[in-house]
Parts: structure tokens; sequence; C-alpha cells
């Protein structure tokens, strides 16, 4: 079976840490037996990837849509006029590139701009078009001007799905059509799975570099993964560390880093920048806890990586974060409150007391329960591939 994905993100270059689940869902496809193809834009550090088709749509000194963050908030201000030549080059790349390999299924990622780009990709090749939702692209649905062009992607795709439960359950209200749960692959080594699952202790052999892994055995501060963006909450995180001083380590980079640097002085909080896997798996194996402060998250797979890992987390209850940390079904916290779930602690978003009461009880959260565990396990990639598998043959017949 031939799967096309088309994607406003995807790695630049083997090891980039630029939309790598997508990439790890390429990679399960194949593994599965799959012949799959990913067309994705073009940009600054680009370099030739097997089956991958960079598509271009302006010279490579404008091509400043790509790679910064997401297409909506990368086109604000004078760059708004490259989206239109964007759209309009990933649609007719995805299509040729479609017709071209005859492709039995076209798989794209956010309703905007892939699922927009993909439906004359699936006509071209007479193939079903898949739409799978992410977060970010429900919530600009949400916005009255897009919801128009937001329902007519989905309602001309053959299936729509979302990345969580919740995420699921929001986009079927907004836009009206029946809405499937798709999980993504989270890259855990089965074997450090395993140990983490059952001991809840860091494993050396996670981080080949000693210098990232606890010195003692002993766990000590938190750790926050994610892009510097509003919606990810390390402001309030910040905020929350003057009441209940923790060591944090923050990975990641983003438009906002320049403002937390800021915002951190006086506090022990230590910025990696971007890490390899190996390492992110080593600082998340070794904290007291996995902080997820978002303030809007479809998924949240930092926060399945940890539970796979035998890191409790403390997150706030949006979107598939509860999911993630095995509360389904959970009411929200009431204003203020921590709920003490399977996978860690939830708390109300945003709520800076909330997040500094959490935080002072991190050192003395045991491991994730079983059921937190067992949820995170639908995130193996071989299962992820099944699913993705089952769901395809099901367009086909």
């Amino acid at each position: 079976m031939r799967v096309l994905h088309v994607t406003s993100t995807y790695p630049r270059a083997p090891g980039d840490r630029t939309g790598p689940f997508l990439a790890d869902l390429v990679g399960a496809e194949r593994d599965a037996g799959l012949d799959v193809r990913v067309v994705a834009p073009s940009g600054p550090g680009v370099v030739p990837m097997d089956g991958v088709t960079r598509f271009r749509y302006a010279p490579a000194r404008a091509e400043v849509l790509a790679y910064r963050g997401g297409l909506m908030s990368a086109s604000s201000g004078a760059r708004a006029v490259m989206v239109p030549p964007y759209v309009a080059s990933m649609a007719a790349t995805a299509a040729r590139e479609a017709r071209r390999w005859r492709a039995d299924v076209v798989h794209a990622h956010w309703w905007l701009p892939g699922g927009l780009a993909a439906i004359p990709a699936g006509r071209a090749a007479h193939a079903p078009v898949v739409v799978t939702l992410h977060g970010s692209d429900v919530a600009l649905a949400h916005r009255g001007y897009a919801r128009p062009l937001a329902r007519a992607v989905v309602r001309r795709a053959a299936a729509v799905s979302a990345v969580s439960v919740a995420l699921a359950e929001e986009a079927s209200e907004l836009l009206g059509v029946e809405v499937r749960v798709t999980a993504m692959p989270v890259m855990v080594p089965a074997a450090e799975q395993a140990e983490h699952a059952t001991s809840g202790a860091p494993d050396a052999s996670v981080a080949p570099d000693a210098s990232v892994a606890p010195a003692t055995g002993a766990r000590r501060g938190v750790v926050a993964v994610g892009r510097f963006a509003p919606e990810k909450g390390f402001d309030v995180l910040l905020d929350a560390l003057r009441v209940a001083p923790v060591p944090l380590t923050l990975v990641g980079s983003g438009p906002l880093e320049a403002a937390l640097r800021d915002q951190a002085r006086g506090l022990e909080v230590r910025f990696t920048g971007d890490v390899g896997r190996a390492e992110l798996h080593a600082l998340l194996a070794g904290a007291a806890a996995v902080v997820v402060p978002s303030r809007r998250e479809g998924l949240g797979l930092v926060a399945v990586e940890a539970i796979l890992l035998g890191t409790p987390v403390i997150a706030s209850h949006t979107g598939g974060l509860p999911e993630a940390l095995g509360a389904f079904g959970s009411a929200a916290p009431s204003y203020g409150e921590v709920l003490e779930v399977p996978g860690g602690l939830l708390v109300p978003p945003a709520h800076v007391g909330a997040l500094a009461s959490a935080l002072e009880r991190a050192a003395t959260l045991g491991p994730p329960a079983p059921l937190a565990v067992a949820g995170a396990a639908r995130h193996r990639p071989d299962a992820v591939a099944a699913h993705h598998l089952a769901l395809y043959e099901s367009l086909l017949a």
C-alpha cells in the first residue's frame, strides 16, 4: 500500500527536533510494510531525505513560513502575502506526487494547510484522503472566519482523525463530522519501557552521556519540554517556581526564549536548547516529575514519554493531557485544586497557585500507576502503525 503524507512540518534533517512525531509515524508505517512518501515544505537547514519531496514556494531568502512554529504564527504581518503561494505550491506538489506515484491513500496533517492541499491530491490519484487534526488547527477553527473553510476541508475527506479522545470530541462538535482517534507514536525503546514502567527508577543505559544522568540515582528537580510559545504555558511555570522553588531544566526553543530567560532570572532554571532523543530520555527519566503546563494541548506526547519512562507528570487539565495521565473522563479540577491521577497530578490551566502546590509535591510523587502505563502503551510504534493500516484498509475496502 502506498501512503503519501502531506504536512507543513517535518524534520529538516535526520535527528532534527522539528515535527519528530511525524517522522516516527512514517518510520512505524514503513516498518509495518507500507510504502510511504512525504510532501513537506522547503526551508533553511533542509537536507535531502529518502522519500521526502520538499516544495518551494519562493526564492530561498523569502521562504519564511515553514519551520518557524506553525504557519499561522509565522504568517503574521507582512509575511501573510506568502501564504497563497505556499498553499498553492503545496497543493500542486502533493497532486503531482500523488498522481505520478499512484498513491493509494493521501494522509494530511492539520486541516490547514495540509488538508486543504491534500484534497486535490486525492482527486489526482483517485485516492481517499485522511485528515489528522493535531490541536492548533482545531483552535484555529474556533475562529469564525476560519470555521467555514475548516468544515469544507474535513467534509471532503474520506476520514478525519484527531490525536486524542478529547480533541476528537471537540473537533466533531465544532466541525460537524465524525472524528476518529489515531494515536501518534512514542519512540521509547521497549527495554526502557519495561524497566521504567515496573521500577520507576532511572536507567543509566538511557543516557550514554553521564553528564545528563542523575549522579546518585536519586531524582531531583523537574523537567519541562516544548516549544517556547504562549500555548505551552512556560511563563506560568516560571511564576509558580517563585512560589515553590524547585530546580527546573527547560528543554526547547522558540520565539519566547528571550522573554522566558529574562523571567527566569533569580530562579534555579537551566535552559538546554533542543536536545537529541537519548539525552531527552535521560532528562525525563532522571526528573522527580515532568511538568506540562500547557494552556492548550492536543495530546502532549512528552507526557506519554515520561510515563513510559516511569516518571510522574504534573500537567494542566486541558486537551489530551488527562487522557495521557490515565485520567479518562475525569472531571476538571476546581479553581486552585490539585487532582491526583494515575499518571501524576492535574491542575487547572494557567493557575499559578495550583501549579505551585503541585510542584511542592513533586519530590514525593511515586511512579505512574499501571493504568497510566497501559494507556501510554497504545502509543507504541507497532500499535500505532497497525491502527493506521486498519484505517487505510477500511477506506480502500
